[in-house]
C-alpha cells in the first residue's frame, strides 16, 4: 500500500511494483499516449469552467507569459478590474473582499462579499468573486472573523464587529490588530499620541520629562523652547526631535537616585511629566512619586495605560502583544492616598491617558505609605473594576473643550 507510507518505503514498494509488472507484462510500465486528442462532448457550465481555467494556468512557471494575456490580473482573476463603487462605504467593502481573495484567505472574501450583497445588491464585483470561490460560510479562523469584523465596523455595525473581533481573538489571542480595533471602538476620537501633542501645545511647559520614550513618538512633539528629557533603558529614537532633547539610557529608578533632573532643570519646576515606561504597578508608582518632587503648582502629569481592554491584556505578566500590565492599579491608589490631587482619564485609544494636576512637591504621602500602597493594591483583580470604570478611573469623553475646561483652572 502506498497511503500513509513513509518516503522510504514507497521508493521501496514501487520498485518491487515495477518488477511485478514486468513479471506480468513482460515490460516495464508507461503512461499510455492516446492515439487521437481527446474529444469532450457537452457543455461546461461558466463557473466550473473558471475553476478549470485557474487550475490550467496557476502557478506558473518563472517567467512564463501569461495564456490569458499581460493584462490578466492573477491576484483579482479577472483581465479588466471594476470602477468602485460611487458609495465609499460600498467600494470599502469590495476592496477588502477584493484584498482577501488576492491574499488566498477565500472564506473571508466569500464571507465580506456576501454582506456587501445584502447591502447592495446590484453590485457586480460581488457577485463574480463569489463565481471564484467556494466553501462554507466559515472556515473557522482568525482572519476569518477579522476580515468580517472589518466589514461590519465599515458598515457601522459596530455590535457585530465587537464580535467579529472577539470571535477572531478565540482562534488567535495574540491578534493585535483585533485589540487594537476593539479599543478604537470602545473608545473612539483622537489617539493617545495626538492627545499628547495637544497637551504639550496647550500647556506650553518649560520642561518635560518622559519616562519610557521607545522610538520617540511623544518626545518628538515637544517644541522648542521646552526643554525635553527623557529616560529609557533601551532608546531606539525615529523620529526627528525638533526641541532641545536629552535621552538618559538606564532605567527611571537610578536616573532618579542620582538626581539626575538636578543639573538640566537647573531650578526650574517640571511642567509636564508622561509615564509610559514599565507597565508594572508599583514602578508606575515611584515614577509618580519621583516626578511629584519637581513639580510646581502649574505642573501636570500624564499616565499611558491606565484603562485595559480586558483582562488578560492587563496581566502583569505579558502574554500579548497589546498590553497595558496593571498601571490601571495608579489611578485608585492615588485616589485612596491623595484625593488632594486632580484627576481624571481621557477616553482615548487604546489604553486611556490620566491626567493628574494640583500635584504637591512637599507631599510625603505617598512615599511614606509606598509599601502599604503596595500590598493594598498589587492584587485587586481587574474584575472587582471592570464594572465601573468609568466611575473609577474619574473618565471624560474623548473630546478637546471638556478637557480643556478640565485643565484651564491649572
Amino acid at each position: 500500500m502506498a497511503t500513509n507510507a513513509s518516503v522510504e518505503a514507497s521508493t521501496d514498494n514501487f520498485a518491487r511494483w515495477d518488477e511485478q509488472y514486468k513479471t506480468i507484462r513482460g515490460q516495464a510500465f508507461r503512461f499510455p499516449t492516446p492515439e487521437r486528442p481527446p474529444a469532450f462532448i457537452g457543455t461546461l457550465p461558466a463557473p466550473a469552467l473558471v475553476h478549470f481555467a485557474r487550475a490550467a494556468v496557476a502557478p506558473l512557471p518563472n517567467g512564463a507569459p501569461h495564456p490569458l494575456g499581460g493584462s490578466f490580473d492573477t491576484g483579482l482573476w479577472t483581465a479588466q478590474v471594476a470602477a468602485p463603487p460611487a458609495d465609499p462605504k460600498i467600494a470599502a467593502l469590495v476592496t477588502l473582499a477584493q484584498a482577501e481573495f488576492a491574499a488566498g484567505r477565500h472564506f473571508g472574501a466569500a464571507a465580506v462579499a456576501r454582506l456587501t450583497r445584502s447591502v447592495a445588491p446590484h453590485e457586480t464585483e460581488p457577485l463574480r468573486l463569489l463565481s471564484l470561490v467556494a466553501g462554507g460560510p466559515q472556515d473557522g479562523s482568525a482572519d476569518y472573523f477579522y476580515a468580517l469584523g472589518q466589514a461590519h465596523r465599515i458598515l457601522g455595525q459596530n455590535e457585530e464587529a465587537v464580535q467579529c473581533y472577539r470571535h477572531a481573538l478565540g482562534y488567535y489571542p495574540d491578534y493585535v490588530m483585533a485589540h487594537v480595533h476593539l479599543s478604537e471602538l470602545r473608545m473612539p476620537g483622537e489617539s493617545y499620541l495626538s492627545w499628547v501633542g495637544r497637551l504639550y501645545d496647550f500647556l506650553a511647559p518649560e520642561t518635560v520629562i518622559e519616562i519610557g520614550v521607545f522610538q520617540g513618538a511623544s518626545i518628538a512633539q515637544v517644541k522648542p523652547p521646552t526643554l525635553a528629557i527623557g529616560i529609557d533603558p533601551t532608546p531606539a529614537i525615529h523620529q526627528p526631535l525638533a526641541a532641545e532633547t536629552h535621552i538618559f539610557p538606564e532605567n527611571s529608578d537610578a536616573f532618579f537616585a542620582r538626581k539626575g533632573p538636578d543639573a538640566l532643570l537647573a531650578g526650574r519646576k517640571l511642567g509636564v511629566g508622561f509615564i509610559d515606561g514599565l507597565h508594572h504597578f508599583e514602578q508606575v508608582l515611584r515614577d509618580f512619586i519621583n516626578l511629584e518632587k519637581y513639580a510646581g503648582p502649574n505642573s501636570v502629569i500624564l499616565l499611558h495605560d491606565t484603562v485595559p481592554l480586558d483582562e488578560p491584556t492587563q496581566r502583569r505578566e505579558r502574554e500579548t502583544h497589546f498590553f497595558t500590565g496593571d498601571v490601571w492599579k495608579i489611578v485608585p491608589c492615588l485616589k485612596h492616598y491623595r484625593p488632594d490631587l486632580d484627576i481624571f482619564t481621557i477616553a482615548t485609544a487604546p489604553t486611556g491617558l490620566t491626567v493628574v494636576s494640583k500635584l504637591d512637591p512637599h507631599s510625603r504621602v505617598l512615599a511614606e505609605h509606598y509599601d502599604e500602597a503596595v500590598k493594598r493594591f498589587i492584587d485587586m483583580p481587574f474584575a472587582n473594576i471592570e464594572p465601573g470604570m468609568d466611575a473609577a478611573f474619574n473618565i471624560v469623553a474623548n473630546d478637546w473643550e471638556t478637557v480643556r475646561a478640565r485643565l484651564r483652572p491649572h
